[in-house]
């Protein structure tokens, strides 16, 4: 099996399990169903705006052969050609944050990454887990653990920063209050 294969069959077995009646209506069919496309949406922030998809995507055979603005729902989109015919395309759209609150914006910029490559780390973490607890005689549902991700930089001697950013670990600790 290929990469691609992989790939749209790692993507059809996520999606199944959160859309249990997709499978469901593919297997009615008696004949294999070929997706026609597949749409994915994502924010206009440099860490994971359609551009940063795309190029992802070309490792894969993708390019972008078409491009969109949708006004009234403030989205721009592109889509993407495999050069296997055979494989769906990729429609890709992006929420413009722009043409929102500066709250909003703030809150997604807050939510995917913190730091930045000028500050030579960049950080994201999952919200923690729920867990249940036993204190003496009360149970208490108290968050468990995080999954964390980072991308560290090189500073100017071509070092890999190896620290912390502050500002950015205490965003992640709120994951994990209670």
């Amino acid at each position: 099996m290929s990469n691609i294969d992989t790939f749209l069959n790692e993507m059809w077995k996520n999606y199944i399990s959160y859309t249990p009646s997709a499978e469901k209506i593919s297997k009615l069919f008696d004949e294999e169903v070929v997706n026609d496309h597949i749409a994915f949406r994502t924010l206009d922030l440099e860490q994971c705006n359609i551009f940063k998809q795309a190029d992802y995507l070309q490792q894969f055979g993708y390019k972008v052969s078409g491009d969109y603005h949708f006004e009234q729902k403030k989205l721009n989109a592109i889509h993407l050609e495999n050069t296997d015919e055979k494989l769906p395309k990729i429609f890709l759209s992006e929420l413009i944050l722009e043409e929102f609150s500066s709250e909003l914006k703030e809150f997604f910029v807050n939510l995917l990454i913190k730091g930045t490559k000028e500050e030579l780390l960049e950080q994201s973490s999952i919200m923690a887990d729920k867990i249940k607890v036993r204190f003496g005689s009360i149970d208490e549902i108290v968050p468990s653990c995080y999954y964390e991700f980072a991308k560290r930089y090189a500073d100017k001697s071509g070092e890999i920063y190896q620290g912390f950013v502050t500002t950015s670990a205490d965003k992640i600790f709120e994951s994990t209050n209670k």
